[in-house]
């Protein structure tokens, strides 16, 4: 497999992973009565060195304010992430960097957060 297939597939495992964390939000306007009290704004992956490294960026609306704090949306994020990605032998995703996030300037009703992942992943996945 070569390293472009290798890099394509594991994106592919980690937008899943990332749909079964924002149940019913991926890539959706704020939606009320949700789990978690943001939406799914854009996703970037890079990967440093295929097979090793990840470097994931989220993009979040923010649209009921103060009602988690942005240090533990992160840690619920990281927590749920590991779980989700350990609990399938076909997708292992190991995120051991620190979570970093910063606000970028408020509009009048939202605000975006950025969530940055830094870890390692190992993929086997079978076809």
């Amino acid at each position: 497999m070569s390293t472009k297939n290798i890099s394509y597939a594991t994106k592919l495992v980690i937008v899943d992973i990332i749909k079964e964390v924002f149940p019913r939000c991926f890539n959706q306007l704020p939606l009320k009565n949700i789990e978690y009290p943001f939406a799914v704004y854009e996703i970037e992956i890079f990967d440093n060195h295929p097979g090793n490294i990840l470097n994931l960026i989220i993009d979040l609306w923010d649209n009921k304010k103060n009602q988690l704090t942005f240090q533990n949306l992160a840690d619920d994020l990281v927590e749920k992430l590991d779980y989700i990605s350990n609990s399938d032998n076909n997708k292992t995703v190991h995120l051991n960097g620190i979570i970093k996030y910063n606000r970028d300037i408020p509009t009048q009703e939202e605000d975006l957060i950025r969530i940055q992942l830094q870890g390692e992943y190992n993929l086997y996945k079978s076809y």
